[in-house]
């Protein structure tokens, strides 16, 4: 039988380490997204496992590795896209490591995982 007192280590083992994970997510601002996204090609992975890859230019065009265009832009700390045929699409982009970065939806689901080139 677990005693109590190792059961208050285990919870507050995975309250820190959750806390922490939680800590490095850090939401970049609208300046802080142009900086890492403007001439970088972006590879990314689907929440569902598809890979992806774009690049967003300083005139606000878009391409992605599909062949499709489009254009980009920002609202305030969102990150817009929006694909030509397609809806537009504005996430919040948090930092979640060393070029590791996530887009975060407008529901608070955790969109694509994307890493810088």
């Amino acid at each position: 039988m677990i005693s109590v007192r190792m059961a208050a280590i285990c919870v507050a083992a995975a309250v820190l380490g959750s806390t922490s994970v939680m800590a490095d997510d850090v939401r970049l601002s609208g300046e802080e997204i142009k900086q890492i996204v403007i001439g970088h090609k972006m590879n990314a992975v689907s929440p569902k496992g598809k890979k992806w890859s774009a690049v967003y230019a300083a005139d606000g065009t878009a391409e992605w590795s599909d062949g499709a265009t489009g254009t980009w832009r920002l609202d305030g700390d969102l990150f817009c896209d929006f694909p030509k045929g397609d809806k537009e699409y504005c996430s919040n982009i948090l930092k979640t490591g060393e070029n590791a970065y996530h887009f975060q939806r407008g529901d608070g689901r955790k969109g694509s995982t994307f890493s810088l080139e």
